[in-house]
């Protein structure tokens, strides 16, 4: 009986020491899985640091004067993280997305830079994309470090519960006394197994980490939790800090799902909270990570993506955003404007960039006062790329309402901008075009396109606004099919120039010749410049057609002259060709390659073009006449203002419109217009053109009042360059003595072609 006892006393003693030898190496395992996992914490809790620095580094880059610096700098911080990880030795599927990540942040920095530069609306939407992406990327790192690390720890409870049950089984075997001891040990191993759960690396742990119940009632909260409790106003305990964890994990439990992912503001910070089931312990562990830096830059690209930087105005985006919404509201109707600034690019060739900014900012401020002015309910001003703008306008499809809001708007363009400096003045105008929703238009798309149609339709018809008709549509079509058979006209050979020969009235000899386009097409055979040149000036190709123009009447002159006829060559200059930058140069460049006498080349600008911008226009007039070229006025008489100004521009001939010719000499006003400009060339020694003379009368009469020179039908129509060339050699074969006859008219080599 003795001996038994003693075996059961060695029997419990060796598993005692069985039990105690296990726990020690739970202890020791438990501490290996901290330690192998600790290099991972430490990464993540540095790159979360990096990527809010990186944030707020993107959030600020368009405010800095250079951000170049501070970008090297945080591409060389990328770096060197992305090497001190490598030397960590990461688990692969740790690092795989780690580096992933680094990429990602350092083409967000890219991306910065870019929209510092330009102010695309559009790479804003991309950087906010790409920061709730890396917020994502990191958040989802974590959330796999904290259920792979609480695994490994699940999967040592379980071991430490199998050991448990072998010692119990053999407690049961021993004896009575044996079970007694073995229930002891059971017990104070299931404490033990309580405190390894506790005993994670939450202590350690930077972030704030809990842990609650499956019914949401919180357990545990790690040392950072406790500090972010005491640093928080208004919250005192733990409950304070996520008032409805109790509803998300019991949604969690009742989902099936093993973690879940929400935002919480708590204080004046914003965190992203994500709860992970440990499984087999009937816990959830919550994992606090402050993104307030996120938070912020997402809000901040939001607005930037939907609003205007340098007005402040919401951008097409939110127009779009706003359409759907009202499209979508049961029986209502709204209209859009669209808005195009005109002459902005004399502000953008004159000023700083700075200065021109300041008067877009002016000009914005003035449109959107207009507009408030009006006391509509649901009125909105936005502004799209450049100089291009909006405005919708809720429950306003009348057209009496919008007429009354493009003229509000017009009369706010009345007033000059002026710079803050004073020093420079610019008169700017503007084109708008009106279109109804659903009335004329039965989609946003729609409503967007007609306005823009009705815009360019009244800059076409020159006036200032109009409001969508369904004939627009169709003739923009032809529009856009024009422009595009136009492109590439000239490389087709379909582009040519006619000459039309300017008489000299007093000695009845060819004073010069006017340099015509022509558009050749090989389908409708001959088109009017009338119908073909606005269309180059709305797109933008009147500027190469231009120079095609300036340098073939160049090259004919030079042709001419080298024959013995040297005749002046007038050629007609767009507002676009005369506004781009360096023209002069270009004039210059084509003079000096045509190798032309520039005192044989006249250039002709339109009245209304010259008092755009007095003094710009005069500095240009300057620098052109010091190529050695001759100035000319076309269609003098219809501009305003022109003879206060015009002893201050440098210009040589005057150039009556036809319009005051067509009815002399019967009409008094006219006759009495063109008399007062042919007195007044004649102070300022200028020489004047009459253009569109066609009958005999007017030609008379004109001779009579001593007017210079004359254009027309009643001498020649617009001559292709052969038979040009042989009506100036029949002129300069002819005696030089005045005509017996004033009612003999001249007669060209061939017969004249027909007028285009």
């Amino acid at each position: 009986m003795i001996l038994l006892l003693l075996a059961f006393g060695c029997g419990s003693a060796a598993l005692s020491w069985y039990q105690h030898r296990s726990a020690n190496d739970a202890s020791q395992q438990t501490d290996a899985i901290l330690q192998q996992h600790l290099p991972t914490l430490t990464q993540l809790q540095q790159l979360g640091q990096l990527q809010q620095q990186l944030t707020l580094a993107v959030i600020h880059a368009s405010k800095q004067t250079s951000f170049t610096p501070l970008r090297q700098q945080l591409q060389q911080q990328l770096r060197h993280y992305y090497q001190h990880a490598g030397s960590q030795r990461l688990p692969a599927r740790i690092h795989e997305p780690l580096r992933r990540l680094l990429f990602s942040q350092s083409q967000l920095l890219d991306l910065a830079e870019q929209q510092r530069r330009s102010n695309n609306p559009s790479i804003a939407t991309e950087i906010s994309a790409l920061i709730a992406s890396n917020t994502a990327a990191l958040t989802q790192l974590n959330a796999r470090f904290n259920l792979e690390l609480n695994e490994q720890l699940g999967q040592q409870r379980q071991a430490m519960r199998t050991n448990h049950q072998r010692s119990l089984w053999l407690a049961l075997l021993l004896s009575g006394t044996s079970l007694v001891t073995a229930i002891g040990l059971y017990r104070g191993s299931t404490e033990y197994q309580q405190r390894l759960r506790l005993a994670s690396f939450a202590e350690q742990s930077p972030l704030p980490i809990l842990r609650c119940s499956s019914d949401g009632v919180i357990r545990y909260a790690n040392p950072a939790t406790k500090a972010l409790i005491n640093n928080t106003d208004g919250v005192h305990s733990e409950a304070e800090l996520l008032p409805d964890l109790s509803g998300r994990i019991q949604t969690l439990g009742r989902l099936g799902h093993t973690q879940a992912q929400w935002q919480q503001q708590i204080g004046t910070d914003h965190y992203s909270v994500n709860a992970t089931l440990l499984l087999g312990a009937e816990l959830v562990q919550i994992h606090l990570l402050n993104d307030s830096g996120a938070h912020q830059a997402q809000q901040e690209l939001a607005h930037r993506s939907n609003f205007d930087a340098l007005t402040g105005l919401p951008n097409r985006q939110q127009l779009l955003q706003e359409c759907d919404y009202w499209s979508q509201q049961p029986g209502c109707c709204f209209s859009f404007g669209t808005i195009n600034l005109q002459q902005f690019e004399r502000v953008s060739n004159q000023l700083s960039f700075a200065s021109a900014d300041e008067i877009m900012q002016q000009f914005s401020r003035r449109l959107s006062l207009a507009l408030h002015q009006l006391n509509l309910a649901e009125a909105k001003l936005y502004r799209f790329e450049g100089t291009h703008y909006g405005v919708l306008l809720v429950h306003q499809c009348q057209k009496e309402s919008l007429q009354l809001v493009a003229q509000q708007l017009l009369q706010s363009c009345q007033r000059p901008l002026t710079t803050s400096d004073q020093l420079h003045t610019f008169h700017l105008t503007i084109n708008q075009g009106y279109a109804a929703y659903p009335t004329q238009a039965k989609t946003v798309a729609e409503l967007l396109a007609f306005a823009d149609i009705a815009a360019r339709e009244a800059l076409h018809c020159d006036q200032q606004s109009l409001l969508f008709e369904p004939q627009m549509h169709q003739r923009q079509q032809q529009f856009a099919q024009l422009e595009n058979e136009l492109r590439g006209a000239e490389q087709r050979g379909e582009l040519t120039l006619m000459y039309q020969p300017q008489l000299q009235l007093q000695r009845q000899q060819i004073y010069g010749t006017e340099a015509l386009i022509r558009w050749r097409h090989p389908e409708r055979g001959l088109i009017s410049p009338a119908e073909f040149i606005p269309v180059a000036e709305q797109s933008g190709l009147i500027i190469p057609i231009g120079d095609w123009v300036l340098r073939t009447a160049c090259a004919q002159a030079r042709q001419w002259h080298q024959q013995g006829l040297p005749v002046r060559m007038s050629i007609n200059l767009s507002a676009k060709q005369f506004q781009q930058p360096h023209f002069v140069d270009k004039v210059a460049a084509i003079l000096t390659q045509t190798q032309v006498d520039p005192s044989l080349i006249e250039l002709e600008l339109t009245e209304s073009l010259l008092m755009e911008d007095i003094a710009t226009t005069n500095e240009l007039l300057r620098q052109l006449k010091q190529l050695g070229v001759q100035l000319a006025i076309d269609d003098f008489g219809t501009g305003y203002s022109s003879l206060a100004y015009l002893k201050r521009f440098p210009v040589d001939t005057l150039k009556v419109d036809r319009c005051f010719v067509a009815n002399l000499p019967d009409d008094a006003q006219d006759s009495a217009i063109v008399s007062s400009v042919l007195d007044l060339a004649a102070h300022l020694q200028l020489t004047v053109v009459a253009e569109g003379v066609e009958t005999d009368e007017q030609r008379h009469w004109l001779q009579q009042h001593q007017c210079h020179v004359m254009q027309g039908f009643w001498f020649s129509r617009p001559l292709a360059a052969e038979a040009c060339q042989q009506l100036l050699q029949q002129s300069f074969q002819a005696k030089t003595t005045t005509k017996t006859s004033e009612t003999k008219r001249p007669q060209p080599a061939s017969k004249p072609l027909p007028q285009a």
